[in-house]
């Protein structure tokens, strides 16, 4: 597993904005576009659809999270012929087999 240390810091509270230093004087800045009820699950994203993360407090993702993080990303507009899987989310797909 590959580790990375950054910086966040909220840009706009009502909307959810952040940005992300990685390392140096460049930011990535993402949106939170969705948590759920209890927030074990979200959607973060960039505003220009190219990058998307979805994302659970469990290690352990549930198949029906799954789907309504996939669906939500959809409605906001993500292309998810592009969406790369980790391979807790590909076998809940049954394409880790």
């Amino acid at each position: 597993m590959r580790r990375f240390e950054a910086k966040a810091r909220l840009v706009d509270e009502a909307r959810g904005k952040f940005v992300v230093n990685f390392a140096g004087p460049a930011v990535a800045r993402y949106w939170i576009l969705f948590v759920d009820e209890d927030y074990s699950i979200a959607l973060v994203g960039a505003k220009t659809r190219d990058k998307l993360w979805l994302l659970s407090r469990d290690s352990s993702l549930q198949a029906e999270d799954l789907e309504t993080l996939k669906a939500e990303a959809v409605r906001l507009g993500f292309d998810l012929d592009k969406l790369i899987l980790g391979p807790e989310a590909r076998r809940l797909e049954g394409a880790d087999d």
